[in-house]
């Protein structure tokens, strides 16, 4: 095989891993959700999306956090399931760290709860992920929403 042949054989192996493990531009190994779920259950928690305030004006002359603020990140977890999910932990993680962990008390099917990260701002960019029941004790029908990045 010529040199040349490599590169497509290289592109595809990075791209795996790229897909296996998502790692950060520090490069700290982003949290992964390896767990599939089960079609049955009458469960499904799903982490919908983590907002950050204060929010920001895009246009204002101060538009993000500068290092020192206080931040919060809020978690929105919903049960879209038809049953109680029951109490499940969860953990918190910046740029692929834990950065703080805990358990949720049960959700009610259609209900939605929030759950805080306070933070002190730090120089760059960073990646938040929110990940319920990370140990899949409980069982979900979908289990890939139950992690958010």
């Amino acid at each position: 095989m010529k040199r040349a042949d490599w590169k497509p054989v290289l592109f595809v192996v990075l791209l795996v891993f790229s897909v296996i493990a998502p790692v950060t531009s520090s490069g700290q190994v982003l949290p992964s959700n390896p767990f599939r779920g089960n079609s049955t259950s009458t469960i499904d928690i799903d982490v919908t999306y983590i907002s950050r305030s204060p929010r920001y004006d895009y246009d204002a002359t101060k538009n993000t956090p500068a290092v020192g603020d206080a931040v919060t990140f809020t978690a929105h977890v919903r049960n879209r399931g038809a049953s109680a999910t029951g109490n499940f932990a969860f953990k918190w993680y910046i740029d692929g760290v834990e950065a703080s962990s805990g358990v949720a008390t049960s959700i009610a099917s259609g209900y939605e709860r929030t759950y805080d990260l306070p933070y002190t701002w730090q120089q760059g960019h960073h990646v938040i992920s929110f990940f319920a029941d990370p140990a899949n004790a409980i069982t979900v029908k979908s289990e890939q929403n139950n992690l958010l990045t």
